[in-house]
């Protein structure tokens, strides 16, 4: 598995470098990343996180991946994420191109990053947080995946 995971929250600036979930929690997550990936922008259910679903978006696949995060029907976040430099450009695009400010170029792979969608108005402080913790079991989750 990668040694360590680059994790920026795009709308707050906050980085770090979260360690591995156990394992117990990588396999169930890697089972929904599995599911999505197979049969993309249909969400599925995540474990443990009562009213809360993830789907593929797009190109979502081996070196390059872009979910949404929905609370109820509503898309509450966008999490991307990268296992290489030559995928990486192309996510970050995606997650920073209405950004204001601009966010620079992408960070050195492997990374994963979350911004808030028009859902995230909605969430109660428990459940940011509880999005903002899953954002990089989903990553090491996707990260276990064969490259292929």
């Amino acid at each position: 598995m990668t040694a360590r995971l680059a994790y920026l929250h795009l709308d707050s600036g906050r980085i770090g470098w979260p360690e591995p979930p156990a394992q117990w929690m990588l396999e169930a997550m890697r089972q929904v990343v599995d599911d999505c990936i197979s049969v993309r922008e249909i969400p599925r259910d995540i474990p443990a996180m009562q009213g809360w679903r993830m789907s593929a978006d797009g190109d979502s696949g081996r070196n390059a991946a872009l979910w949404t995060l929905w609370r109820g029907e509503e898309p509450a976040l966008a999490v991307g994420m990268a296992r290489t430099s030559l995928a990486s450009a192309g996510i970050w695009q995606a997650m920073t191109a209405d950004m204001p400010r601009g966010a620079g170029k992408a960070p050195p792979t492997p990374w994963c990053s979350l911004r808030l969608l028009e859902g995230s108005a909605r969430m109660t402080l428990e459940e940011m947080a509880d999005a903002e913790a899953i954002a990089p079991v989903i990553a090491w989750a996707w990260l276990a995946r064969p490259a292929r």
